[in-house]
C-alpha cells in the first residue's frame, strides 16, 4: 500500500449505489455484489486509515465478514491477515485492546506488496465478463428468433 489508492473511492461509491438502487426496488442483490461491496468498504478504510471506525464496537463480526469477502475473491493474504487479528482478539487471555489488533492489521495490511485495488477490480470484472457470457432467457429467446428469422430469409 506504499502508492495512492484513488479508484478504490470511485469504485466503492459505485457499488453503494448499485447496492441502494436494488435495495430501494425491493429486489434482492447477489451474493457477488454484497462481497464486492464488503472487500471495498473495508479497502478503503485500510487505505485511509481508518480501520478503527470502520471496524466500530463489533470488530470481530466486521473483521469475519471482511475475511469471508477477500477469501471468494481469493485474496488469500489480506484474508489470511484478518483471519489471524480476529482469532487473536477471540483467543486472548486477558483480551488485547482492539486498538491493538487493528494496529497490527493496519501495518500488515501497509506492508503487502500485492496490488489489492487491481486484485479487487479484477475480480469485477471476471463477474461483470462472466455474467455478459451467460445469456439471460429474455436473450436466448431473442437470439433464437433472430435464427429462426434469418433461416426464413
Amino acid at each position: 500500500m506504499t502508492r495512492p489508492h484513488g479508484q478504490t473511492a470511485t469504485t466503492s461509491a459505485s457499488l453503494l449505489k448499485i447496492l441502494q438502487k436494488a435495495q430501494a426496488a425491493g429486489t434482492r442483490f447477489s451474493h457477488t455484489e454484497r462481497v464486492m461491496h464488503t472487500a471495498c468498504e473495508f479497502w478503503i478504510a485500510a487505505v485511509n486509515h481508518s480501520l478503527n471506525r470502520y471496524l466500530g464496537i463489533i470488530p470481530k463480526i466486521v473483521l469475519r465478514d471482511a475475511e469471508a469477502a477477500f477469501a471468494a475473491i481469493e485474496i488469500s493474504s489480506v484474508a489470511n491477515i484478518l483471519r489471524e487479528a480476529r482469532n487473536s482478539l477471540m483467543a486472548a487471555t486477558p483480551a488485547i485492546p482492539t486498538e491493538h489488533a487493528v494496529a497490527q492489521v493496519q501495518q500488515s495490511l501497509d506492508r503487502l506488496e500485492e496490488s489489492v485495488d487491481e486484485m479487487i477490480g479484477k475480480f469485477a470484472a471476471e463477474q461483470t465478463w462472466s455474467r455478459l457470457k451467460r445469456p439471460t432467457f429474455e436473450a436466448a429467446v431473442f437470439s433464437a428468433k433472430a435464427e429462426a428469422e434469418a433461416r426464413i430469409r
